[in-house]
């Protein structure tokens, strides 16, 4: 038995960035155009990249004449964007933080503070992802996500201090659509 095999079909995303933008924000349409200004660029990622995972919970239904499953219900689905972020900036910490802005302590002081809240708000927004192999372009946007979680930050003298966080995906304001990838890989058609 032979099977077909196209390694032009394997793609790594070896540079990619991610974005995030006000909830309400349009996305990109097609892959030349350049991203919004609305949509904040939040800098050096981790090398692990971004893993993006799309879960489908089920419920079996099972008779008493079979041994195997006879149907699966759906029972939820969900979606998420797990990556480090690297850079510490005016973007970064309040989205992992939830909330706020840095002010200075005192007018010209140079001093910055920054207050983690209690009571942190659910801060909606738009996620959108571009990787790039070779030739090929992938955007993928999610219309409406929020932080979930916020791992670990290790402060130690032989690693960068990265900020581990989460997205979840949100229902759409309408229609269905979850997220949209776009991409000019004309071997999917």
């Amino acid at each position: 038995m032979s099977g077909t095999i196209n390694t032009d079909q394997i793609i790594f995303a070896s540079n990619g960035y991610m974005r995030l933008a006000p909830k309400g924000t349009s996305g990109p349409t097609d892959l030349t155009t350049a991203w919004d200004s609305a949509w904040k660029d939040f800098g050096s990622i981790g090398d692990d990249g971004v893993k993006l995972q799309r879960k489908v919970d089920t419920k079996e239904v099972k008779v008493w004449q079979q041994l195997t499953t006879v149907k699966y219900h759906i029972t939820g689905v969900s979606m998420t964007g797990q990556l480090k972020l690297l850079e510490w900036n005016k973007y970064t910490i309040p989205f992992a933080f939830g909330g706020g802005a840095w002010a200075e302590t005192s007018l010209g002081s140079g001093v910055l503070r920054y207050n983690v809240s209690s009571q942190p708000a659910v801060d909606e927004r738009a996620a959108g992802f571009e990787w790039i192999d070779g030739t090929l372009i992938y955007r993928m946007v999610i219309p409406r996500v929020m932080l979930t979680e916020m791992g670990d930050i290790t402060l130690k003298n032989d690693d960068s201090a990265a900020i581990e966080v989460t997205l979840g995906a949100m229902a759409p304001a309408s229609g269905q659509t979850l997220a949209y990838l776009l991409c000019n890989d004309t071997s999917l058609i």
